[in-house]
């Protein structure tokens, strides 16, 4: 039993070397089957998915929310509460997975418990510490999400079942019927309820305030057929506006009142015991002259916050802490103050430096960001370029007057992987946004053949075709040396 924050305790199940190798195995096997299958709006337990990915995708979906609720959801004692019998239907029921002897291999490798001894145990709870847990916790909660996305998708009934808006009486007869269809064809495109999951800590995102409840309502359906509870103490309903505060997987995300639309302050849950506990640590490491005890610490805080907009607070503070301790008893510490590209420490021959810290873990949050409106890929998911090509041919995006060169699009996209200007990757920019530029232009004698083909952005494509453009007018994000060599094909000069 190990303690919690508010003083509870949470059973850890450590599996013996033998136990932890077979589900090593059994996750080898159902890991790639289950990550095809997953949401891409869940990032907990995930490969490649991390707290930072999850908290920038919710920032990220909130800018296009200038109203709407949020309900953010905690399960009680979720990992201890799990029925295993259920997790195997899911398996069943929504993977394909019928090998029975399979399936019982599951179940005999979760016989993990502290309490209660083999004999006795009752098929309940997924221990953390196991390597299985955390795979078999995310198959319970993926049956919800898709319970929910057949709600937002409106397949219930086969979508026979009639859905009135209010707005419309039924006593206008062809006015009503129209103005069903077009209420059918605006629910059809409008996902109602975004789900953003990390493990079992979840939030529902949604403008409509209905629609928000129906959501809650069938999510305390679904833990009463599963025979889970809702830890009520930290699930709560909150209003989107100017004033909004939320506290997520140790975050604090909170909309500011600047004029860019959507703009949010991230910064840590509790800043005050973080600074506790990092005094402590120094002072601690300073006393048994381990400084590179502490260095590894505030490295390990500055890496899982490294999203956050104010993390120099946390920096001042432990500057002016050294400067106190090098100032009292004479220094029995041996602190130096030193001066470089920013103000450091040395203690006994030991460099401190954390705006250097500070400064190779940070990125910039817009590398964490998500494009979750994509109109060409309801799903938002990226990389999918079997997709991408897909819906690139169905725009039917041509350039000029031969429309035979879309056939070179896969070649074109397999050879290179940016575009060129902009830098960013083409399966991440919408399909309708691309076209077919031709280095060395058809009226200056070029071919439509694979060499003097490139893909480009429109914006791109406008600058080098643009006679009159001047470096002033242009962007700073574009590839200058890219730009001048495309525009030397064309016959201009170099910018």
């Amino acid at each position: 039993m190990i303690p919690k924050e508010n003083g509870k305790f949470r059973p850890l199940g450590i599996a013996n070397i033998y136990d932890r190798i077979a589900q090593q195995c059994v996750k080898n096997i159902l890991e790639p089957i289950l990550e095809a299958q997953f949401n891409p709006e869940s990032f907990g337990f995930r490969k490649n998915r991390n707290a930072q990915e999850c908290l920038s995708y919710i920032a990220t979906s909130l800018q296009f929310n200038n109203e709407g609720h949020i309900y953010d959801c905690d399960l009680k004692n979720y990992f201890d509460t799990v029925k295993i019998d259920k997790v195997l239907d899911k398996l069943r029921i929504n993977h394909n997975i019928h090998d029975l002897a399979f399936l019982k291999c599951v179940k005999r490798l979760m016989w993990i418990d502290l309490i209660q001894p083999k004999e006795t145990y009752k098929g309940t709870g997924l221990r953390q510490g196991t390597i299985l847990g955390p795979l078999l916790a995310n198959v319970m909660l993926h049956d919800f999400e898709l319970r929910l996305n057949e709600v937002n998708g409106f397949k219930r009934n086969n979508g026979r079942e009639i859905i009135q808006n209010p707005n419309i009486f039924k006593n206008h007869s062809k006015n009503y019927k129209r103005g069903r269809e077009f209420y059918f064809n605006w629910l059809g495109s409008r996902r109602v309820v975004k789900i953003v999951r990390y493990a079992d800590d979840f939030i529902l995102i949604s403008k409509g305030k209905y629609d928000i409840y129906d959501a809650i309502m069938i999510f305390e359906d679904w833990c009463k057929e599963n025979e889970l509870e809702i830890n009520q103490e930290k699930t709560k309903l909150i209003t989107l506006n100017g004033e909004t505060v939320l506290e997520f997987l140790g975050y604090k995300l909170k909309k500011t009142f600047s004029d860019k639309r959507g703009s949010f302050l991230i910064s840590p849950k509790n800043q005050t015991r973080i600074w506790k506990e990092t005094k402590k640590r120094l002072e601690w490491s300073l006393r048994n002259n381990n400084i590179d005890y502490f260095i590894i610490y505030i490295r390990g805080i500055f890496q899982y916050f490294n999203i956050c907009t104010n993390l120099t607070w946390l920096i001042s503070r432990i500057q002016l802490l050294l400067i106190k301790l090098r100032d009292r008893r004479r220094n029995k510490f041996g602190i130096k103050k030193e001066v470089g590209e920013t103000i450091y420490f040395t203690i006994k021959g030991i460099k401190l430096d954390v705006w250097d810290m500070r400064k190779h873990s940070i990125k910039n949050t817009n590398d964490y960001m998500y494009e979750v409106n994509k109109l060409w890929y309801p799903n938002n998911e990226r990389y999918k370029s079997l997709e991408w090509v897909k819906h690139f041919f169905e725009n039917r995006v041509f350039t000029d007057r031969n429309s035979a060169n879309v056939i070179y699009i896969p070649s074109l996209l397999n050879s290179r992987k940016k575009e060129p200007l902009l830098g960013t990757e083409y399966l991440t920019i919408p399909p309708q946004e691309i076209q077919i530029h031709h280095k060395v232009p058809l009226s200056r004698g070029g071919k439509d053949e694979y060499k003097n083909l490139i893909l480009l952005s429109k914006t791109s494509h406008k600058l080098v075709h643009d006679k009159n453009l001047t470096l002033e007018r242009l962007p700073a994000y574009i590839n200058l040396k890219e730009l001048n060599k495309l525009r030397k094909y064309c016959g201009f000069a170099k910018l």
